[in-house]
């Protein structure tokens, strides 16, 4: 609803601001939001679909927190006829200015801490609570258990351990948000200690419980399409590249052996002259 209203203020200031129509101070006035929230809610039921009113609260942020503890302060520093917008902006600023302050740290811490209580409450109201099956089987809200139960941290066990140790230690006009508190601090108390391991033990078997349901279930599940693989395009195979080989210089042609030379011819024995003959006498 909150966030409906949200987007419609925005919707609505935007407009206004886009055509010059000076109403948005108008519109954002408590009354109009209240008639608007009101005729939201209305449509909200002939859906059929409305918020279970029986179900946990959702932790507050550390910002609305501040602003709880800040907004009648805030009224008497503007004026009795401040609007709610005004208030509002003023908170704000205040906010971001305390966030930057580092010497206001502490005060700071207050509201974080407040919100991290808060969002235990939250937590350990929610895992323990059922909503009524007559709602759940007029439609009216939806069923939020579809799989299996989520784990249960080691916090959540020690606080289904000791809640009815610390409602019976605060008594009997304690709040929801005391018991949180109370609970808490035993906590970080435990932890400083390092006694922890029962409840961590307990909550990973809790965790090893939540995964094999899960896992069952998918496995059970009729008609559950498990997503094809895709179809991968097959590489095609590279050609191998043939090996270019040096072309061969062609063999140098062996040269020739040289010839002999023929021996030399022997020179004829030269011709003896005949003897010269003799003359007569």
């Amino acid at each position: 609803m909150t966030n409906t209203l949200k987007s419609l203020n925005k919707f609505v200031v935007s407009f206004f601001q886009n055509n010059n129509i000076e109403a948005d101070a108008d519109w954002m006035d408590s009354s109009n939001q209240s008639a608007v929230k009101s005729l939201l809610t209305k449509a909200l039921k002939c859906t059929g679909q409305v918020k279970d009113p029986n179900a946990p609260k959702r932790g507050k942020s550390a910002y609305l927190f501040f602003c709880s503890a800040m907004r009648s302060k805030v009224k008497e520093a503007l004026s009795p006829e401040a609007k709610a917008t005004d208030v509002t902006r003023e908170l704000g600023i205040r906010w971001n200015l305390l966030k930057e302050d580092k010497g206001r740290a502490k005060e700071l811490v207050k509201y974080q801490k407040q919100a991290a209580e808060d969002k235990a409450r939250y937590d350990t109201e929610r895992s323990e609570y059922v909503p009524d099956e007559t709602l759940v089987k007029q439609g009216r809200i939806k069923k939020v258990n579809s799989g299996p139960k989520r784990a249960k941290s080691a916090y959540l066990y020690f606080c289904l351990d000791k809640r009815e140790e610390v409602k019976r230690d605060l008594g009997d006009g304690s709040s929801a948000t005391d018991i949180t508190r109370e609970l808490g601090a035993r906590w970080n108390i435990l932890k400083t200690e390092g006694s922890t391991k029962k409840y961590d033990d307990e909550a990973a078997e809790d965790k090893s419980r939540y995964y094999l349901e899960k896992e069952e279930g998918n496995e059970a599940t009729p008609g559950k399409k498990v997503p094809a693989a895709k179809k991968t395009t097959p590489v095609k195979k590279a050609t191998p590249v043939k090996k270019v080989t040096a072309a061969k210089e062609p063999a140098a042609k062996k040269e020739a052996p040289a010839k002999k030379e023929a021996p030399a011819k022997k020179e004829a024995p030269a011709k003896k002259e005949p003897p010269a003959k003799k003359g007569r006498k």
